[in-house]
């Protein structure tokens, strides 16, 4: 690969340049993509206005934002110091992630005695993770900020992140995270998978497991359609509205003016309802061909579920602990693309870690700021991080050992008491909101 031949003293100014260049694009993202308040900072985006034309050295990344202070009265003092931080901070970050990954980061690195058969392979395994955990990060970033500003984070952040872990897995098995398998001389790396640490199951590979891939994308199809539901006026009331909300048919009622009010399908369901179908073929397909690109397809999948269906049993839990909407959607597509990225043991590490994560900002912000706001997505993404970058020590040192070891009931249960926890922390942290709020 160029740039693993380069020399380390044209490598590491190269690579910052190219993380530098993914900041400007991240920020990018986190002004256009943003929901309520969509705003042109980026030297990439349109003026504020004609009169303010952006020239070439604007757009030099970090340098750029100094020339960009002229824009102060536009956006707010100091507007420019987030963004030149952040493309400062990935270009750093990512010479580090290169060479982390180079090294073995993922699966031990030199302390690790490979069999002679992978030795020649990890080059081009450590460069694939490299580029497809890369991408994770630069939409988890995305997210975190436009969470932070909007207490919201779009669809169209995690939506195309999804599909990128999926389609990723499919053109590219090995990209599923490692774990090594201890041999009688040396170490193999094996490749993440729904079964693992246990024996290998072939289960996916029947009927059942394409039936499954489909109900999990039909069940991720249902949580990103824009609707309504609500048992105020009972079940029945509440399907019906539910219905409605979705096709959204012609009213009986007509409107003020005397005339009855059109109503259409959102386009938003369209374009959903076309992506389903397109990958509910791509699963019949890809289970036909059959292979490990099923098997990296189907663990996707499942990581997707896990991801997505535990925090949305959290938003329901927190809703009624908090008395209001504790979380948005946005927060549970989040995890359905961090699941897609890691499989489901990175995302349930993640869902547990990221309590912890978060707690200790969120007294903070309440103590110091007043800020009773609780932007969870930003810790679902950092503890998302922990795991990913600590991923040889979470696995293959502690978790398949002591956790995933013990078997499925003891981690549904382990999974029941994390969520009745989250319901007593975000009771107390009502309680908490209402001491230093009063």
């Amino acid at each position: 690969m160029f740039l693993q031949s380069l020399p380390e003293i044209l490598r590491w100014p190269i690579l910052f340049l190219i993380g530098a260049c993914l900041g400007a694009l991240i920020n990018l993202g986190i002004y256009r993509l943003a929901f309520f308040v969509n705003r042109n900072i980026s030297p990439w985006s349109p003026p504020p206005s004609a009169q303010r034309l952006r020239t070439f050295r604007d757009r030099i990344p970090i340098l750029g934002w100094l020339f960009l202070r002229r824009e102060s009265d536009v956006f707010g003092s100091g507007f420019w110091i987030r963004p030149l931080l952040i493309e400062f901070s990935i270009g750093l970050g990512l010479v580090w992630f290169w060479h982390w990954n180079m090294q073995g980061g993922l699966y031990g690195g030199s302390s690790v005695r490979l069999v002679a058969d992978q030795i020649a392979l990890t080059a081009h395994w450590n460069f694939g993770w490299f580029l497809f955990h890369s991408i994770l990060i630069a939409l988890m970033i995305v997210a975190t900020f436009i969470d932070f500003d909007e207490q919201l984070i779009p669809d169209w952040v995690t939506v195309p992140g999804t599909l990128i872990a999926l389609l990723g897995h499919v053109i590219s098995p090995t990209l599923r995270l490692p774990f090594t398998e201890p041999e009688l001389l040396a170490d193999r790396i094996g490749s993440l998978s729904y079964w693992s640490p246990d024996t290998p199951s072939f289960w996916h590979e029947s009927p059942s497991g394409l039936l499954t891939a489909l109900i999990i994308l039909a069940f991720w199809f249902f949580m990103l359609l824009p609707k309504t539901f609500t048992l105020r006026f009972g079940l029945a009331r509440g399907l019906q509205l539910l219905i409605a909300s979705i096709l959204r048919p012609r009213r009986r009622t007509t409107a003020a003016v005397g005339r009855i009010q059109n109503r259409q399908i959102f386009t938003q369901t369209k374009i959903f309802t076309l992506l389903t179908l397109a990958l509910m073929l791509l699963c019949v397909v890809v289970y036909w061909l059959g292979g490990e690109r099923w098997s990296a397809l189907f663990d996707s999948l499942l990581g997707l579920a896990m991801g997505g269906g535990v925090v949305w049993a959290v938003r329901i839990i927190a809703s009624q602990a908090l008395g209001e909407e504790a979380m948005g959607l946005g927060d549970v597509t989040l995890m359905t693309m961090i699941g897609a990225f890691l499989g489901w043991q990175a995302a349930l590490l993640t869902f547990v870690l990221a309590p912890f994560t978060s707690i200790i900002v969120a007294v903070t912000q309440v103590v110091f700021n007043r800020e009773n706001r609780l932007a969870f997505g930003p810790y679902l993404c950092l503890a998302a991080m922990i795991v990913l970058i600590g991923w040889n020590f979470v696995w293959n040192e502690w978790a398949a050992k002591g956790v995933f070891e013990i078997g499925g009931t003891f981690l549904l249960v382990v999974i029941l008491v994390c969520l009745g926890l989250m319901g007593l922390m975000l009771g107390g942290w009502r309680l908490l909101q209402y001491q230093f709020t009063k």
